[in-house]
């Protein structure tokens, strides 16, 4: 994702902290299923990749906050705690 097409897009913080916290969750999810199931170890290394790749777009968010804010999202619960204070 570029900053230009999120800022575009999500117009607001708070937009863009539950866009963080979506990514962050749907990361948690894969990692969940990957210790829980038995996946094939081909489709383990894709899912991990995957994985990497939220929570790395899910960080780089927080360089779209007005003002910008580059801790903002460095995990689930943080994000968590961002959003909170929005409301």
């Amino acid at each position: 994702m570029k900053n230009t097409d999120i800022k575009s897009t999500l117009t607001t913080n708070q937009d863009i902290a539950n866009l963080a916290i979506v990514l962050w969750d749907n990361s948690d999810y894969l990692i969940r299923s990957l210790t829980s199931a038995n996946v094939l170890a081909k489709y383990r290394a894709k899912l991990v990749r995957m994985t990497m790749r939220m929570q790395r777009e899910a960080m780089q968010l927080g360089e779209c906050l007005e003002p910008p804010n580059k801790d903002a999202f460095v995990s689930l619960p943080a994000a968590k705690a961002f959003s909170a204070q929005l409301n």
